[in-house]
């Protein structure tokens, strides 16, 4: 994901705002603007747990939270395919975020991330 704005299709739930990267029956598929979480990066100071939910985002969402590693103590994730989960662990290790808890069970993984000292 670059530096700015841009679109991405997903598909959202018909009654409330949850958004999925593939569909389901009776889900709309919109065009919505997204932002990579550096853009905002500016914004704030130290940031004690960034929490990550995106519903099979994860590598677009920390591809484009670098600079906002750099300022976080601890991440904690949710992961949608053993892949992601997988690919999550190994990005977050190369920003310094080894996993200190991490478990992948059915369709959904938890990994919990802490800077390295």
């Amino acid at each position: 994901m670059g530096g700015g704005r841009e679109k991405k299709e997903v598909y959202m739930h018909p009654i409330n705002n949850m958004g999925l990267t593939e569909g389901e029956e009776g889900w709309v598929k919109k065009q919505v603007e997204v932002s990579p979480l550096d853009s905002f990066a500016g914004e704030f100071g130290e940031v004690a747990m960034l929490k990550i939910d995106v519903e099979g985002s994860e590598i677009d969402v920390l591809s484009g939270a670098k600079e906002v590693l750099k300022k976080t103590a601890e991440v904690r994730m949710e992961t949608h395919s053993k892949e992601l989960h997988e690919d999550s662990i190994r990005l977050l290790e190369q920003e310094g975020f080894p996993a200190w808890k991490s478990s992948f069970k059915g369709e959904i993984g938890y990994v919990f991330a802490r800077r390295k000292a």
